[in-house]
């Protein structure tokens, strides 16, 4: 709680204004925390949610990572060839992502992102 001091004015018989300052507490909170609390369900996005936009920064150069996209500048098989392979697994394709792959550099991932593109690979299944 901050202590606020508010002023309040009483009009005198003569019409001159007696100002009287009191201190007042009030609950304050900080702006980035309210936006903090009204935008938080909003951030909560699925594991899915959040592995396509990762693809769409990390692999869609290679990889076609929606269905119907254009394809990328190599042979790299799509999101959706890759969903509906027999015996796929969320936890294979975490695995797979985990460590670098093809002919390009930076493509190992961190755990969280790896399983959250698993994920969203794994979203593509139509099988």
């Amino acid at each position: 709680m901050t202590a606020v001091k508010a002023c309040r004015g009483q009009v005198a018989q003569d019409g001159s204004v007696q100002k009287e300052t009191q201190a007042m507490t009030f609950p304050v909170v900080s702006a980035g925390a309210a936006l903090l609390c009204l935008a938080a369900p909003a951030m909560a996005a699925s594991p899915a949610e959040t592995g396509a936009l990762l693809a769409q920064r990390y692999c869609a150069v290679c990889h076609v990572v929606t269905p119907n996209a254009s394809q990328g500048w190599t042979n790299a098989p799509s999101f959706e060839t890759l969903a509906n392979r027999p015996d796929q697994s969320a936890a294979a394709l975490s695995r797979f992502i985990q460590v670098p792959h093809g002919a390009m550099l930076n493509t190992d991932r961190p755990t969280a992102q790896a399983d959250a593109i698993a994920a969203y690979i794994m979203s593509l299944c139509t099988k």
